[in-house]
């Protein structure tokens, strides 16, 4: 039988902020932040033995961290943002989240080793990215953005581009 190696990425509420943290096999193997301010811990990929895990930390700034240490800021902090996926292809990473505008709207974007690679919306309307894949060099990007009457559309974006609108925009949908 194979018994494979389980991690899970979250954060720990302590009475009185949210630290980001990273379970393996469900133990607790490491503390991403100090639980100072909250932070959380969205997503969690492993690859050749390493530990890449997507969050934000109590800024909050749209993080990365590999083996539990800081790989990479995906933002400056003077907006919010969010890293909610990760995912390593060739060596490189890719994070899928969003960030806010000086708007007050978010903008989902994709991120590659650290370095903004698409804005998926324009930021006139929120939207958010939740997974991010990659197959055959092309990025893939599934997530949703608000249309002028208030109700998300979930949609999947190719390399930048939509690639496909999966409602209607009628209702919610996420």
């Amino acid at each position: 039988t194979v018994n494979p190696d389980i991690y899970v990425a979250g954060s720990v509420y302590d009475g009185n902020n949210n630290a980001a943290v990273v379970w393996k096999n469900g133990k607790k193997l490491c503390s991403l932040t100090d639980g100072k301010q909250n932070a959380y811990a969205n997503s969690v990929f492993v690859s050749d033995g390493v530990v890449y895990t997507a969050g934000n930390d109590g800024k909050p700034v749209a993080k990365v961290w590999k083996d539990g240490t800081e790989l990479h800021a995906l933002t400056d902090g003077k907006q919010y943002a969010f890293a909610n996926s990760v995912f390593i292809s060739d060596g490189a990473v890719y994070t899928a989240g969003y960030e806010g505008n000086k708007n007050g709207w978010y903008i989902a974007k994709v991120w590659k080793d650290g370095t903004e690679l698409h804005a998926l919306t324009d930021g006139k309307q929120s939207a958010h990215a939740y997974s991010v894949f990659v197959s055959g060099g092309a990025v893939y990007t599934a997530g949703y953005e608000y249309n002028e009457n208030g109700k998300s559309v979930a949609k999947v974006w190719k390399d930048g581009t939509v690639l496909h609108t999966l409602t209607d925009g009628k209702q919610y949908a996420f």
